[in-house]
């Protein structure tokens, strides 16, 4: 079948929700189907800084091809940066996938050639949008899938009806257990940094000072898209744009997610696959995989202090450390790329041959 999958924007940084797409469209092709990716310049509800035209030279120049540099997209994927979401920039198919509740409204005014319109809602968007704008996105009259619980639950309270659910994967091919858990290090810690506020990092960095004083053989490591902060304390080892984070993951005993909100949370699925000990805030974007005293420790959204406590616990408890850290890398094999490929193309099948 032909595939479009439409992205609201190009991700000169890494990002998970770009990520996943990606993930889709490789495996989508991987799978017999002709798959072409969009990346958008504009979408409504966008504030940017700068002005379009001089954006779209900027991917032209910098990314030819329009091929993000931190992630490998198949060669034989056509990929485009189009300036806006229209009939003409838009080939016809028989699948146009989105993710991003901006991207939805687009692709619901397209004609019916584009395809039968699905979106994948990866978070609850409302960081920088007003609540109502994001629900009245769940009302338009295209598909909808979900990656977690949480938002199937507020989709189906909205709409009446229940969307697709379908769990992220992590790619246990190239995020695996290197380094045996009984071995590491018990005081090694490490964590995704970012400057937006709802990664809670600075409840992170609160928690990790206060153990620093108590653990003064405590190990840090942070690794980020963003640059390193210059109040970071020195002994806090920053990693910008990794290209290795297979090895920093097996080189930690536990890795933290101080979170506010998430959709499904990449990184610590990540951390589990490579055997760490998963600290993380009890949200509904880790819920999927963070069982309390199981698979992971969880703590309140927003208290440095808990967060503080549940490290003190597993410093001061090594054998509770290895079981959280095998429990949790036992579970997260069950979040596999290949059942969800099979999942999604069933369900386009059935919306084809439904439309």
């Amino acid at each position: 079948m032909k595939i479009n999958i439409v992205l609201p924007s190009f991700p000169i940084r890494p990002g998970g929700g770009h990520k996943i797409m990606y993930e889709y469209a490789n495996r989508l092709f991987e799978a017999g189907h002709d798959v072409v990716v969009y990346h958008s310049l504009f979408v409504p509800y966008t504030k940017y800084r700068m002005p379009l035209f001089f954006r779209y030279i900027r991917i032209h120049l910098l990314h030819p091809g329009s091929r993000p540099k931190w992630f490998q997209i198949n060669k034989k994927i056509k990929t485009k940066t189009i300036t806006h979401i229209s009939n003409k920039t838009i080939r016809n198919s028989d699948i146009l996938m989105s993710t991003n509740f901006a991207a939805a409204f687009e692709i619901a005014r397209l004609s019916k050639n584009k395809g039968a319109k699905v979106n994948l809602i990866q978070g609850f968007e409302t960081w920088n949008t007003d609540e109502k704008i994001v629900l009245k996105s769940y009302k338009l009259p295209i598909h909808h899938i979900v990656i977690n619980d949480y938002l199937q639950t507020i989709v189906k309270n909205v709409t009446k009806s229940s969307p697709l659910l379908i769990y992220n994967a992590v790619d246990i091919n190239v995020l695996n257990l290197k380094n045996e858990i009984e071995k590491r290090f018990p005081h090694s810690i490490c964590m995704l940094y970012s400057e937006e506020n709802h990664k809670g990092s600075r409840y992170g960095i609160e928690a990790l000072k206060k153990c620093k004083e108590i653990y003064p053989d405590t190990k840090v490591t942070f690794f980020s898209t963003f640059s390193r902060p210059k109040e970071l304390p020195y002994w806090i080892n920053f990693i910008q744009t990794p290209n290795n984070l297979t090895e920093i993951y097996n080189d930690a005993a536990i890795f933290i997610s101080p979170s506010l909100t998430e959709g499904w949370a990449l990184p610590p699925a990540e951390a589990m696959c490579c055997g760490c000990a998963v600290i993380c805030t009890d949200i509904g974007g880790h819920a999927a995989y963070a069982k309390n005293n199981d698979t992971a420790l969880l703590v309140e959204p927003g208290n440095s202090e808990d967060l503080f406590l549940k490290i003190c616990d597993l410093f001061e408890n090594n054998e509770k450390r290895i079981n959280i850290a095998k429990n949790g890398n036992k579970l997260v094999q069950s979040f596999s790329w290949e059942k969800n490929i099979r999942t999604l193309i069933n369900y386009f099948n059935d919306l084809i041959l439904n439309k």
